[in-house]
């Protein structure tokens, strides 16, 4: 990012993918993508991996056919 003359200009990398996450714009390098995506699953790897183990469910109840 730099000033020129009363305005401020970004410049990109070639190849660079532009996401937006509610009020922020995020750039990501477009040889890296796999590799944020790895790094978020392991972020939330920790809080999810009990999702639904100890999940108490009613037995299937059973229908008369037609």
């Amino acid at each position: 990012m730099f000033k020129s003359g009363n305005s401020w200009t970004l410049r990109l990398a070639k190849e660079v993918y532009i996401k937006r996450e509610r009020n922020r714009i995020v750039l990501i390098p477009k040889e890296k993508k796999w590799d944020v995506l790895f790094e978020k699953l392991e972020e939330v790897k920790e809080e999810t991996k009990n999702f639904l183990i100890e999940r108490s469910q009613p037995d299937p109840q059973e229908k008369e056919l037609f």
